[in-house]
């Protein structure tokens, strides 16, 4: 975004009520424009700025000069794009300018960096102000925020810990922070031992962890619907189902919207919130569950995905040829950044029509619930990626499982395909199914048994050999992340009529 939007953004966050009233008054379409406006003007300051972008745009016969519109620009991705120019040619602003720097692993787990540059902190944290103030009504409950989410190199982690610190600072609410990171012993002991003392405790973290957080705590005995206990996740999706298990198990009230939520971030998207769940997207989201019109009429399929609203002043979102593209300024500046998931963008407008065509007014069901500050933003949803799975907050790519086909052992498999999966208790699980060759025509179950075993132990060396994001999640949340092994026969299952596919398909 343009230096001009900074200010404008600074002085609209300098205050939550001032932001709540902007964001539920300002017209939808003024919004908008305003984001894309904004994201016009990065790009133009990059083109002048940033030597890999002006090689970039060259290269494709464009003049820096001319641009005016997003729509006349290339895309840019990691391949293309961030793994073809040094780091350093990269940045928006010098290397003394940033203020921290986070590590993602790339495509099949090669490490790439992230500078942050200082001012992005900085609206980040007004940020984190006026929209965790809403989500917990900071002024009213003393809270206790338990950030489980992995620390170190690692970008969700340290943000939540850097950005919630700044809002503790400014002392206008009664908030304490606390990182175990992912440990389930020592964030339950977080729990039991401070945990009393506040009136509320907000647990942020994967959900696979928050899953087996809460059934391991209910095991050692803390009383979860005793206690106001807010949930948000972040880094891969979830069900619907999965959202009632957990607040069953948390003993929250049908009515209470904002109790267990979800934000959309990653390292690619740097130390900010590229969407958030409200009110009203976890309104449509349980509307579209129970209604599969809805949900094909607003996203093209039965499947739901993850459902968040924008502030386009911040990230300008598109959709093309139906996946995410981002623009928006970091240290390393995100320029019609496509991050490959697949995904659309629904104005507000929109939104409210196409529900209100289908018999659901939004505006009356939430004020129904005692929900009336409604924000005017557009919402982009996400299916996930198209070449990788994502369990723990790791993107399992399919070249990393790939890459275990040619070990020693793996010679009889013909083909495989992988997923996220949910068991009875909705704790979602790593699953690898694997066709066998041509020529076995029957399997003992004894024998059945021993290639689970030698195929899962190929696969795990090689993904934490590949993958370092899968390997931390591995070391931290084994339950969740240690693949399950389904072997089928040559055409059985998942690989029925598969021969025929000119081009194989390995996510489930």
């Amino acid at each position: 975004m343009s230096k001009f939007g900074d200010l404008m953004q600074s002085f609209i966050m300098s205050k939550p009520q001032r932001a709540g009233w902007f964001l539920s008054k300002a017209p939808a379409s003024v919004l908008e424009k305003l984001g894309k406006k904004n994201a016009v003007a990065l790009v133009q300051e990059a083109a002048l700025k940033v030597p890999a972008y002006q090689d970039f745009l060259s290269s494709r016969g464009v003049d820096p000069q001319k641009i005016k519109n997003l729509e006349e620009l290339p895309m840019t991705d990691k391949e293309s794009y961030l793994q073809k120019y040094p780091l350093e040619e990269l940045c928006l602003e010098p290397a003394k300018k940033m203020d921290i720097i986070y590590r993602s692993s790339g495509n099949s787990g090669i490490p790439f960096w992230w500078p942050q540059l200082t001012s992005k902190d900085k609206t980040v944290s007004r940020y984190f102000d006026f929209y965790y103030k809403y989500l917990l009504d900071l002024e009213k409950y003393s809270t206790l925020v338990v950030n489980t989410f992995a620390m170190g190199l690692w970008v969700a982690g340290m943000t939540i810990a850097t950005n919630f610190k700044q809002v503790a600072l400014t002392g206008k609410y009664p908030l304490t922070i606390v990182s175990p990171g992912s440990d389930i012993e020592s964030s339950l002991e977080v729990v039991t031992r401070f945990g009393k003392l506040y009136d509320q405790i907000f647990i942020m973290g994967y959900p696979p962890f928050l899953g087996n957080l809460v059934t391991q705590g209910k095991k050692m005995g803390i009383k979860w619907p005793e206690m106001r206990i807010r949930v948000q996740t972040g880094g891969e999706t979830f069900s619907e189902a999965w959202r009632q298990n957990l607040r069953e198990k948390l003993g929250i009230t049908e009515s209470d919207l904002l109790a267990v939520t979800s934000v959309f971030g990653s390292s690619d998207t740097g130390s900010g919130m590229a969407g958030f769940e409200n009110a009203l997207t976890i309104l449509i989201k349980r509307l579209c569950s129970r209604d599969s019109q809805l949900c094909s009429a607003l996203f093209g399929s039965n499947r739901l995905p993850t459902l968040v609203q924008f502030v386009p002043m911040s990230y300008f979102v598109e959709e093309i040829d139906g996946e995410i593209v981002l623009t928006s300024r970091s240290g390393i500046p995100l320029l019609r950044y496509n991050i490959h998931d697949r995904g659309g963008v629904i104005p507000f407008k929109a939104m409210l029509e196409k529900c209100s065509e289908l018999g659901f007014d939004l505006i009356s069901l939430l004020e129904q619930n005692g929900y009336r500050e409604i924000w005017r933003l557009p919402f982009f949803f996400c299916f996930g990626r198209m070449d990788a799975v994502s369990i723990d907050g790791a993107n399992i790519y399919i070249d990393d499982v790939q890459a275990a086909l040619s070990l020693k052992g793996a010679e009889d498999i013909n083909n495989f395909k992988m997923a996220v999966e949910r068991n009875k208790a909705q704790n979602m699980r790593f699953v690898i199914y694997v066709e066998l060759k041509e020529g076995f025509i029957k399997i003992s179950a004894q024998d059945k048994a021993k290639l689970i075993k030698k195929y899962h132990n190929i696969f795990l060396a090689k993904l934490t050999d590949l993958n370092c994001d899968f390997r931390n999640a591995y070391e931290n949340n084994t339950e969740s992340c240690d693949p399950q092994i389904r072997i089928y026969r040559f055409g059985q299952g998942p690989f029925t009529n598969e021969e025929n596919r000119i081009k194989r398909r390995h996510i489930l």
